[in-house]
């Protein structure tokens, strides 16, 4: 979309679509997995319990193919009906779909972006793992455990002609240290501590060496990303009510992260060689260590008391609150992180006719987009929610019919920048998906 500048940003008549996109991805994965384990059961007067050992070995191999189709206006303007305003885009009663007058655009080649995001990435994980699981009586479960894990990765862009200038490796080791206690109360409760060291790998996509500029952007991998490694506590409660078919469970967490891998942008440098090019966005470690601490809340229930057989509602909450500390003592948000994340969701199921489905609702608050380094502002992703449907149905013995509708109210997703002066959000960009549905049949040998 492009503003002409010759009128007011509210006016409809000074915003008109310039291109529209059409994109087809092929994403293939490989995996070999091999898994070895033993178990050693012991006893003695006070405590009882078993001894495991194992490894495991994963190799990983991801192909992407990503074809896009870029149909530009050329000559032809199209212009929104409606007016425009900071809070809805589009406006109420547009009736602009831009895919009706794809056939008025000018197909171009392809867009030039799709060839440099196609690459290949292989992940092998060498893993080594010892655990033991103690019971001290019947209300006491220790879970103390230590695992290993060394991980290689290659990564290579498709759109190079040199390979060496497109493909990256690396290596590097893990221990990963963990403890579980369970606390029995009674039948129906239980009560569960934890503490753990844990590994997040980077996205296959984010260590591709890829560069490429859309518009006024250019978009890089960063094959120097390093793994995200944390230590994570939490506390949870459990009650079980079997005679209402329901769990009700809550907790509190506290999670340290170091250097997390987030999404920045950034003014182009001195070594920009494309003189439209505005603005830099590229994944890369933070220069400082986060913290996560919150709350957690969830229900699952049946509703055949009060006659609704078959049905049960599934309900949770999620307070998260994350701060970033950086070397220099500045504070901010995590790129990514909301602070509220509901789930609500209306189940129903009838094995003997063979069906079950779902209505569910999901809510995502407010969240810091990507970083900001030098003068670019921090963009924000805006409030979200969304209505999926999930419904199967038994054709025959083996053979399942199902059909899934994602984002049903055609929710959009909006990106905007805080103004410290007015105290209102600007927009910087939204965008509408409609509702998707996929449907086929599952067969089960």
């Amino acid at each position: 979309m492009e503003f002409s500048g010759f009128i007011g940003p509210r006016d409809p008549m000074g915003y008109s679509f310039t291109e529209t996109e059409i994109q087809t991805l092929d994403i293939r994965d490989q995996d070999h997995v091999l898994a070895a384990n033993l178990l050693l059961p012991f006893s003695g007067q006070n405590i009882h319990g078993n001894i495991k050992f194992g490894g495991k070995a994963r190799f990983k191999d991801r192909t992407s193919d990503l074809i896009g189709l870029l149909f530009e206006a050329g000559d032809t303007d199209f212009y929104l009906p409606g007016g425009i305003n900071t809070a809805e885009f589009p406006p109420s009663g547009s009736d602009w779909h831009p895919l009706e007058n794809v056939v008025a655009f000018d197909q171009n080649a392809g867009d030039p972006g799709t060839a440099t995001v196609n690459y290949d990435a292989d992940e092998d994980v060498l893993a080594g793992y010892v655990q033991s699981e103690l019971w001290f009586g019947e209300k006491f479960l220790l879970l103390p455990g230590l695992r290993v894990e060394k991980t290689k990765t290659s990564n290579r862009s498709l759109a190079g002609l040199d390979e060496s200038r497109t493909k990256t490796e690396a290596d590097y080791s893990d221990v990963l240290p963990s403890l579980h206690l369970r606390y029995k109360a009674n039948d129906n409760t239980n009560v569960r501590f934890a503490v753990s060291r844990a590994i997040s790998r980077p996205n296959y996509f984010d260590l591709v060496p890829y560069s490429f500029v859309d518009d006024d952007q250019r978009s890089m991998g960063n094959p120097e990303l390093d793994p995200v490694r944390a230590t994570n506590v939490d506390l949870l409660f459990e009650y079980f009510d079997a005679r209402f078919a329901g769990v009700i469970s809550g907790g509190v967490f506290y999670k340290t992260i170091k250097n997390p891998v987030e999404i920045f942008e950034s003014n182009p440098g001195s070594g920009e060689t494309n003189p439209n090019v505005s603005k830099i966005v590229q994944p890369k470690n933070s220069d400082g260590d986060a913290t996560i601490k919150g709350f957690e809340a969830a229900i699952q229930k049946g509703l055949g008391f009060i006659g609704l057989r078959g049905f049960g509602v599934v309900a949770n909450y999620t307070f998260a609150d994350g701060e970033l500390v950086l070397q220099n003592g500045f504070k901010r948000p995590l790129v990514g992180q909301s602070k509220h994340l509901v789930n609500l969701a209306l189940n129903y199921e009838n094995p003997r006719a063979g069906f079950s489905g779902q209505l569910s609702w999901k809510f995502k608050g407010e969240q810091l987009e990507a970083s900001g380094e030098g003068n670019a502002d921090d963009p924000f992703e805006s409030n979200y929610k969304r209505l999926d449907l999930t419904v199967n149905q038994r054709v025959s013995s083996g053979i399942t019919f199902f059909l899934e509708g994602r984002n049903l109210t055609n929710e959009p997703l909006r990106f905007f920048v805080k103004n410290p002066v007015t105290k209102r959000d600007q927009n910087l960009q939204v965008e509408f998906y409609g509702a998707s549905f996929l449907s086929g049949f599952k067969l089960n040998l």
